[in-house]
């Protein structure tokens, strides 16, 4: 696989290649040298031909090809140093614009002095002058950051920050994690799901309060006709209970009064009885048989209705035939009470 000029590997050997180039010419050379002076001091002395300006030649051609190996190698060194200088990657993170201040009448550009901080990855201190990178554009005014970014692709990505209120650190960190952003937009799903789901629970509230308020008012509404009926159903109670009352009265002005049989002296007690039932007898059989006849049916029915009604009519019924001394006074009774009752009813 071919390896580009530009690459790390290439740089790389490079400076390898020329260091054993050096240390090759170091021990090639280097001993060559040395092995010609001992050679030429060794001729010299066996036979004492040996031109001493050929010895200096040789020795000058030997240091010139020496400092001409080295030479070279100084400059292979730094033009890799060069390329490798100039093949330096750029960053990932590139601003494309930043601005720092209180809107367009107050604001600074900062795109410059952020995009030539060395970085990949910028941490910026949201102060009054972004920890020194520029000056306030607004004192004494809470100013926002605007920055516009890409980080490793063409892909624009835009934030923003306030500057936090006095006493408290806020610091921007470009590029943001994305597991921040993740949970971000979780957090906004979850407000948004919470959201539908309470409006739906408030509507859901708002059906059933309407629900509550029209069973109320529609048992407000029985109530109030149940009172309406009642006080008709009273208001024909109590006539009718009067009625009954003075119906009663009339049928005791009718019959008259209890009769006073007078029995003579010196009659026996069956002929004093005799008197009396016949005085007193038909008198009862009006009465007893009449209230039999016209009411006793009609008194015992309207107690029923009245009990039904949750009335009491605290009212005695007629005694039989075999207690007639106290029928008199029942009916009595019964009118007397029908009226009262009449009264209260109304």
């Amino acid at each position: 696989m071919p390896v580009s000029r530009n690459s790390p590997v290439s740089g790389f050997l490079t400076n390898m290649f020329a260091s054993a180039a050096w240390d090759a010419i170091k021990r090639g050379f280097g001993c060559s040298l040395v092995t010609g002076l001992a050679t030429a001091l060794w001729e010299k002395l066996r036979h004492g031909s040996l031109d001493w300006y050929a010895i200096g030649g040789m020795f000058v051609l030997t240091l010139a090809v020496v400092l001409s190996i080295f030479w070279k190698r100084e400059k292979r060194g730094a033009i890799a140093g060069e390329i490798e200088g100039n093949t330096k990657p750029e960053p990932k993170l590139k601003i494309h614009r930043a601005t720092w201040g209180d809107g367009p009448q107050a604001e600074v550009s900062v795109t410059d002095q952020l995009q030539n901080c060395p970085r990949e990855a910028l941490v910026i201190r949201v102060d009054h002058d972004l920890g020194g990178l520029t000056h306030d554009p607004a004192f004494a005014v809470r100013k926002r950051i605007e920055i516009d970014y890409s980080y490793g692709s063409d892909t624009l990505i835009h934030v923003s920050r306030l500057e936090p209120p006095a006493g408290q650190t806020m610091r921007l960190v470009l590029p943001e994690d994305t597991e921040v952003a993740r949970l971000q937009e979780r957090l906004s799903s979850v407000r948004e799901e919470t959201s539908r789901e309470w409006d739906s629970k408030f509507k859901e509230c708002e059906e059933e309060k309407g629900k509550v308020a029209r069973e109320l008012a529609a048992l407000v509404k029985s109530i109030a006709d149940a009172a309406i009926s009642k006080s008709e159903m009273d208001g024909s109670i109590s006539k009718r209970t009067r009625q009954l009352a003075d119906d009663l009265y009339v049928f005791l002005k009718e019959i008259g009064p209890e009769p006073i049989p007078l029995i003579p002296k010196g009659l026996s007690i069956e002929e004093q009885v005799g008197i009396i039932s016949k005085t007193w007898d038909p008198w009862h059989d009006r009465m007893f048989w009449g209230y039999e006849h016209k009411f006793k049916q009609r008194v015992a029915d309207f107690i029923v209705e009245l009990r039904a009604n949750r009335i009491n009519p605290n009212i005695r019924e007629l005694p039989p035939m075999t207690q007639a001394r106290d029928h008199l006074a029942v009916i009595r009774e019964q009118a007397e009470r029908l009226l009262v009752l009449s009264k209260e009813l109304e």
